[in-house]
């Protein structure tokens, strides 16, 4: 795995200490979560209908619009409803509070 290209973490030289800090902070933050994901993924068998960069690319088509000061949600498809399934996410809790 290509790190610095799959995580998006840029260039590591920067002009203060603590920028370069809170980028490897960031960085190791976004690891521990793609292991994560990438567990479950190879547990649930998903790798077999999808690829991770689906993945991200089919959960961030997950939206939600403030229309006169009334928040709207995108609808799940059918495809993220499967997903959330393997991850074990309650989709009604998602409805009712869509902080995702």
């Amino acid at each position: 795995m290509r790190l610095k290209k799959d995580l998006d973490l840029g260039r590591l030289r920067v002009h203060d200490q603590k920028r370069m800090e809170n980028k490897t902070f960031v960085g190791f933050i976004s690891l521990i979560l793609l292991s994560s994901i990438h567990s479950q993924m190879s547990k649930t068998g998903l790798y077999e209908k999808m690829t991770l960069k689906v993945l991200t690319i089919l959960l961030s088509k997950r939206r939600s619009f403030y229309i006169s000061n009334e928040r709207i949600i995108k609808p799940i498809t059918k495809q993220q409803g499967e997903v959330f399934e393997l991850f074990e996410i309650d989709i009604l809790s998602l409805q009712k509070n869509p902080g995702f």
